[in-house]
């Protein structure tokens, strides 16, 4: 007969298409203007170990019914960053229209992709997104390949 072990891992389930679709949507606000996003809720949470805690905690961190965190002192195009690898598992980081397309921005706009990417690894680390951090720290280290940036 074998043993059975009374540890439990601390890994989340990844969430399957259809419970995640069919799930709650959390609203998250960035920044000093409080862009709003939405998120669905299993999603964040899994990539998350900070929201985790916060809204399946015994009280969690939040108890307003709304479900919505106010981030203010986050960078708009960090949490784009972290956004678009939560729903796609990829950081924009080919050519520099895919980065601008992706971030939202203008061809002409003048910003520091190797900047957002340590500010978005700081992000990882903060809300303990410990994939998200890995992968952007290893972009980083490789220098991005970008030749339009660099």
């Amino acid at each position: 007969m074998g043993s059975t072990s009374t540890y439990a891992s601390k890994e989340p389930v990844t969430p399957t298409l259809v419970s995640m679709i069919t799930g709650e949507i959390i609203t998250v606000f960035i920044g000093p203007s409080k862009k709003r996003y939405l998120i669905h809720k299993d999603l964040i949470c899994h990539h998350s170990e900070y929201f985790r805690t916060a809204y399946e905690g015994q009280k969690g961190l939040w108890e307003n019914p709304d479900q919505s965190v106010t981030l203010e002192d986050v960078n708009v195009d960090v949490f784009n960053i972290f956004v678009h690898w939560l729903y796609t598992q990829d950081i924009p980081c080919k050519t520099y229209a895919e980065i601008c397309y992706v971030m939202g921005w203008n061809n002409s706009d003048q910003t520091d992709f190797k900047s957002d990417l340590l500010k978005a690894r700081a992000f990882g680390h903060r809300f303990l997104a410990l994939s998200f951090r890995r992968i952007v720290h290893d972009i980083y280290v490789e220098g991005c390949k970008i030749k339009a940036i660099e």
